[in-house]
């Protein structure tokens, strides 16, 4: 089978694979914003520690 002489590709590319492709859609680091909202909290109520999450006790 001889190699296909230049002309239109036999099935078109997908324009939007090569947009993702860009760098404009690379992953970014986000900042984590839970500490504001723990700042927040303990704003509404100073003097009080803020409710944390204790293990459950399980027997093994």
């Amino acid at each position: 089978m001889n190699k296909r002489a230049s002309g239109p590709p036999r099935r078109p590319r997908n324009p939007v694979a090569k947009a993702v492709r860009t760098p404009a859609f690379k992953q970014r680091v986000v900042p984590d914003k839970r500490w504001k909202n723990r700042l927040k909290e303990t704003d509404k109520a100073p003097g009080e520690d803020p409710p944390r999450k204790e293990p459950d006790e399980r027997e093994s």
